[in-house]
């Protein structure tokens, strides 16, 4: 499929790359002393829902007059 297909490539002309070195400081790791954490039980009282009965609400047009 590629045999009527000619590829003129072009050269690429590389600047060269000056790298600057980095001097990385060392990092002085402090040790963090985890105390531990008494928890406590936590007694859930159970809740007694009551059912809402929702009552239809009849809802009026309402004309909106333009303000001057």
């Amino acid at each position: 499929m590629l045999e009527n297909y000619s590829f003129n490539l072009q050269p690429v002309n590389l600047q060269p790359v000056n790298l600057q070195p980095v001097n990385l400081q060392p990092v002085n790791l402090q040790l963090v002393n985890f105390q531990p954490v008494n928890l406590q039980p936590v007694n859930l009282q159970p809740v007694n829902l009551q059912p809402i009965n929702l009552q239809p609400v009849n809802l009026q047009p309402v004309n909106l007059q333009p303000s001057n």
